[in-house]
């Protein structure tokens, strides 16, 4: 297991300057600005040996850091259960102007306009126009993390006889079905294990969602008895909150000899923390 840290800030001081080729970054990453600032990428991994003199440095910068874990082949073939993520994202949910798809799309009822909690799904997804070569791929819209799309005939093929449903996806501007693409409809919910993960509740609705550890294996499903399901708990965060979406090894080595593309797995822990 890699934990790859990249964060981006500015420099402002010569003295900072040698500081950072004195730890031995990347001179390359630097982007020079005609009023002597210079904004700076930085991507290391926590096993590389300059790690320990250089994390100091990077928190003094006070920069957000986006944290990747690259999991092993071993790694990611002896997992139980795995959270498929999408690769890439493809298109808007429309109409996307004012995020209008909330109320095309969900019953927001519930919905909480401050942490972005307690949306149902109510109709089906409507895209701009029809994906191209969807018959290889695991497909995901921007602003939707656990939601997945696919051609009919692997829905079919791969992921009914695992027992999930499909949703038709329309046309924004006529309302008609996509012949190309149905959405996967996994309606099995398990809870998984939080642990000392991060959380924050909503100062207004008190709901709460989830902060992934990072550099961790995520979290353990409590039940087993599924093979795709969507995590009770939701991630990420507030105002855009998202379910895991944890598949069983066997749907994992289907996708696999099924070459579809799109999406990446990591595993979760094997046994439940406290």
């Amino acid at each position: 297991m890699k934990v790859i840290h990249r964060r981006a800030f500015r420099l402002n001081a010569d003295q900072d300057h040698v500081r950072f080729e004195v730890l031995g970054l990347d001179a390359s990453q630097v982007i020079r600005f005609p009023d002597d600032h210079s904004f700076i990428v930085v991507e290391i991994a926590e096993d590389d040996p300059r790690w320990p003199k250089v994390l100091p440095f990077l928190n003094e910068q006070k920069a957000t850091d986006f944290v990747t874990t690259e999991f092993s082949g071993s790694e990611i073939e002896s997992a139980s259960f795995l959270v498929m993520f999408a690769t890439a994202h493809r298109g808007y949910p429309q109409p996307e102007k004012d995020f209008a798809y909330l109320s095309a799309t969900y019953d927001l009822t519930e919905l909480c306009v401050k942490c972005g909690l307690g949306l149902r799904q109510q109709a089906p997804f409507r895209l701009k126009g029809e994906p191209r070569s969807t018959n290889k791929s695991i497909l995901q819209l921007n602003w939707v993390f656990d939601e997945f799309f696919v051609a009919p005939e692997v829905w079919e093929t791969l992921f009914r006889p695992f027992g999930v449903g499909s949703r038709e996806v329309v046309f924004n501007r006529t309302g008609v079905r996509i012949g190309s693409l149905v959405q996967l409809d996994i309606t099995a919910f398990c809870d998984v294990s939080i642990g000392g993960l991060g959380r924050k509740d909503c100062p207004v609705c008190g709901r709460r969602s989830y902060q992934q550890a990072n550099g961790r294996y995520y979290p353990a499903p409590i039940s087993t008895s599924f093979p795709i399901c969507k995590s009770n708990q939701l991630f990420g965060a507030h105002a855009n909150p998202y379910r895991l979406v944890i598949v069983s090894h066997e749907v994992y080595n289907a996708v696999i000899r099924a070459g579809l593309k799109g999406v990446q797995f990591c595993p979760c822990e094997e046994t439940p923390g406290p």
